[in-house]
């Protein structure tokens, strides 16, 4: 801010007008300063004005028209960013009674500006015949205020499980209710998307509604697998196929998407990408069944895909070289398993893993409460699947531990404590890295990182103890 001239946030409209669009560079370009701090500064401009609110009797259409598309253009970065850090929105959705803009070109908002007396009235009485300027605008506004219901349904459930905590039954019931029910709201959002049969960019095409669509599942079954009862460190089956298509998905629509030169490369994907690997990771390791081939493809390309950016984002190495560590021993974990020799009865008796997760031993409802939604997700992006009743140990778990006090609205940690925990196989005792940094802070703390290097200020401590350079 003490590079702005005095007058700067005396200008109204325009200067959060150009806050937006600094915050917008800083998405693409290190600009050393928040991205969140911008877009809450401008959330509270944005109030000092009115623009939260309805202004009725506004008789200039047009600039109407401008005031909502400044609110709700901030409303949406808000909505992410926020979403991204784990942190308070800058605004309540019950604070907000603006309307939505116009959906009409401007052109047709100025024809129009002697004929209705405000902008509430035209809205009432124009029918679009088409697309508009704004059609994907109000998708994107629809999908930020999905996401807002979400991050407000965990934070409320969180909250009562701590003050009056839940049977474990009872919460993993509760729990894949609600992602039922988001799940469901998102698929409505996707099928509602736009058909634009010759789309002017990215932002107006299928695959790019496909990649939100899938993202923003990703985010939710992750904030499910973090709060839901765990045994032995793992999830309910079910969470676990959705988390590893939603992830599979979302990293296979980006790098292609990247491959092609459609999209570019950001922090923000880049945190995307790492995160929906690492949830790969996750649910590889914590079931046999979803160790396919077309998942060790999806891996192979997620580090590509991280590669290719860390060469034009070169503070992102630091990333990439944890991501490629953790998939060089997880692969080789995979391939040990592969290759034992099946044991005998009295050798499984003798040795045999913890038993399976069995959802109905732990009273969870039945399928017309935890039902298994099936996106569509393309053939070539189809993995296995497995069932509650042919669960295994994690051998890299990333969960909180099941007795928390109360759940936390973060990420995966590694968990210490499996009988095949990474640390403890003999096939990694050559292994420069001896993976002692593998702790619970310090995953905790790459993930925090990664978030705050996306939108945030990213603290040069956590991308150094992640420097393998001299090994």
């Amino acid at each position: 801010m003490r590079h702005f001239d005095d007058r700067f946030l005396a200008n109204g409209i325009e200067a959060i007008q150009d806050l937006l669009l600094i915050g917008r560079f800083g998405i693409y370009y290190h600009i050393g300063t928040s991205i969140w701090e911008i877009t809450h500064l401008c959330i509270r401009m944005c109030i000092e004005h009115g623009l939260h609110k309805g202004s009725s009797g506004h008789s200039d259409l047009l600039g109407e028209q401008l005031r909502r598309r400044v609110f709700w253009e901030c409303y949406m970065i808000d909505r992410y960013s926020s979403n991204t850090l784990h942190r308070p929105f800058s605004i309540a959705e019950r604070d907000i009674t603006t309307g939505f803009p116009a959906d009409a070109n401007d052109e047709a908002i100025v024809a129009a500006q002697q004929i209705f007396p405000d902008l509430d009235t035209f809205r009432a009485a124009h029918a679009p015949s088409g697309l508009s300027e704004m059609s994907v605008f109000f998708l994107c506004i629809r999908l930020r205020q999905i996401v807002s219901r979400i991050h407000s349904e965990f934070s409320k459930l969180a909250e009562t499980t701590k003050r009056n905590g839940f049977e474990t039954f009872l919460l993993t019931g509760k729990i894949c209710q609600t992602v039922d029910g988001f799940f469901r709201d998102l698929d409505e959002w996707r099928s509602g998307a736009p058909l634009i049969q010759a789309p002017r960019s990215l932002y107006e095409s299928q695959d790019w509604f496909d990649l939100l669509h899938f993202r923003e599942r990703l985010i939710l079954v992750r904030k499910a697998v973090d709060f839901v009862p765990k045994r032995n460190g793992i999830p309910p089956a079910h969470l676990l196929n959705q988390c590893l298509e939603c992830a599979t998905s979302t990293i296979r629509l980006y790098s292609r998407l990247f491959q092609q030169g459609s999209i570019t490369y950001t922090r923000s994907y880049f945190q995307m990408i790492f995160t929906a690997g690492l949830s790969v990771m996750f649910c590889v390791t914590a079931s046999k069944e979803l160790r396919q081939p077309p998942v060790q493809e999806t891996l192979r390309l997620c580090g590509e895909t991280l590669r290719a950016m860390a060469a034009k984002l070169p503070d992102a190495m630091h990333y990439v070289a944890v991501y490629e560590a953790l998939h060089r021993n997880v692969e080789r974990k995979w391939n040990l398993v592969s290759l034992r020799p099946s044991p005998t009865p009295h050798a499984a008796d003798v040795g045999r893993d913890p038993p399976a997760l069995d959802l109905e031993a732990i009273g969870a409802p039945g399928p017309s409460v935890i039902a298994t939604h099936q996106p569509e997700v393309p053939l070539d992006m189809q993995v296995g699947r497995i069932t509650p009743r042919h669960n295994h140990i994690a051998q890299l778990g990333f969960s909180h531990d099941a007795n928390d006090d109360q759940p936390q609205e973060e990420w995966f940690a590694l968990a210490q404590d499996g009988s095949e925990a990474l640390q403890q196989d003999a096939f990694l005792a050559d292994d420069p890295l001896q993976w002692g940094f593998l702790n619970d802070d310090i995953f905790w703390n790459m993930e925090a990182g990664l978030g705050e290097y996306a939108y945030g200020h990213a603290d040069p401590s956590i991308a150094r103890a992640f420097d393998f350079s001299d090994l």
